[in-house]
């Protein structure tokens, strides 16, 4: 949901019917700024590209943004199905270095990853780091953004090998020289 500007704000929430209970409770209904009113995100002056996981677009039934601070990452990822998405500028075209800050503990490491742009894939394989909040780098591989403009990023699981598959922290895209 983008709030465009401060005033109120009428929205509604739907739920499918259910079948024994009367209804659910809501317990909590957080607004959570993201991309720090930037709009868009932006190539660093060196050329690198950051996409923190408070400005990703969750494509997902239980994968979420975890906005606490000792979390800060897409958590709850236990379904194959849930993607993330960032949209970004790319001002400097070229290949660049895809790197993965991913958690995961409790023995769920295994699973296949894959992240694609530019109608490009990289694919890593999901590393146990102790828990799923103690961040490992991973190096998923190249792309290659040929041209300025608008581009999406994707991370789309393969597979799922265990109960759950991964926390993501952001993903960064480094030129490379």
């Amino acid at each position: 949901l983008f709030i465009e500007k401060a005033g109120d704000i009428v929205f509604s929430l739907y739920t499918p019917a259910s079948g024994a209970g009367s209804g659910f409770t809501i317990h909590e209904l957080a607004f959570v700024p993201t991309n720090e009113g930037e709009g868009t995100i932006k190539q660093n002056g060196d050329g690198a590209i950051t996409l923190l996981a408070k400005d990703a677009t969750t494509w997902s039934e239980n994968m979420r943004y975890e906005p606490k601070e000792e979390k800060n990452c897409l958590g709850y990822w236990t379904e194959a199905d849930d993607m993330a998405e960032w949209e970004f500028e790319v001002t400097q075209p070229g290949k660049y270095k895809v790197a993965v800050f991913q958690g995961c503990g409790g023995g769920n490491a295994g699973s296949q990853v894959a992240v694609k742009a530019a109608g490009q894939e990289v694919k890593f394989t999901v590393q146990d780091t102790g828990d799923f909040q103690k961040w490992a780098e991973v190096q998923a591989g190249e792309i290659e953004l040929r041209e300025k403009g608008t581009v999406r990023l994707q991370i789309d699981p393969v597979n799922k090998t265990k109960a759950a598959i991964l926390d993501v922290q952001k993903v960064v895209l480094t030129p490379v020289k």
